[in-house]
């Protein structure tokens, strides 16, 4: 298997695995040594699967499209659409993908959008 392809089936198992809550299978994708940015107006890093982990999950019922994807070697880019009832986020995330396993994530979207989009769910 080449590294795009590998990167292309890790990534594409995170976000399902993501979106609708299937835990097990996020922890088996995710390196240890993780290293996640969180990128709104301000930059929130986290060190480590199990403190990405201990952070909140992605709400239950929230339909997600993916909208666009691309993978070259061990990069991977993902945009995707979630509706939370009425409030809409676009979301785009970056992945490195090694020996099969995320160890990194930049998350980015618009911070009172992610904001609403939380409020939503509640």
């Amino acid at each position: 298997m080449t590294p795009t392809n590998e990167t292309q089936i890790v990534a594409r198992r995170y976000f399902q695995a993501w979106t609708t809550g299937d835990s097990e299978t996020v922890r088996q994708l995710l390196a240890e040594d993780l290293h996640f940015s969180f990128t709104t107006n301000t930059i929130v890093e986290v060190q480590g699967r199990d403190a990405f982990l201990s952070g909140e999950a992605w709400p239950e019922g929230v339909q997600t499209t993916l909208i666009a994807e691309a993978y070259q070697d061990e990069t991977a880019f993902q945009m995707y659409e979630a509706r939370n009832r009425a409030a809409t986020l676009c979301v785009v995330e970056k992945f490195v993908v090694r020996d099969g396993r995320i160890s990194d994530i930049i998350f980015v979207t618009d911070h009172l959008a992610y904001q609403e989009f939380r409020r939503a769910g509640d």
